[in-house]
């Protein structure tokens, strides 16, 4: 049963890297703001095509990477360099492969 499990989060350790570049994108925007526009973009897109068959909560995971991307820069700019530094996309997509 353990086995398994492990050998399934092994198999889905590959959309790791995805949501790597998502965080990287929200990183470089402190010195560009269109780089949250792309974040946010890509991790709709990335948890959308890479969400399995029936479930919802990487779809809701996409979103709420997405929203953390935009309030980065443009809803609260004085919070900027708290919300560019955190990896969400990385944390929520290790979620999403673990809870498979």
């Amino acid at each position: 049963m353990l086995e398994e499990q492990i050998l399934d989060i092994a198999i889905d350790l590959w959309k790791l890297p995805f949501a790597i570049a998502i965080d990287a994108f929200d990183l470089m925007a402190s010195s560009n703001p269109y780089f949250d526009v792309v974040a946010a973009v890509g991790s709709i897109l990335i948890f959308w095509l890479l969400a399995k068959r029936g479930h919802h909560m990487s779809k809701i995971f996409g979103v709420i990477a997405a929203a953390e991307c935009i309030i980065g820069v443009w809803v609260f700019p004085q919070y900027a360099f708290i919300t560019n530094l955190v990896p969400t996309a990385t944390l929520l997509m290790f979620i999403a492969i673990w809870s498979d």
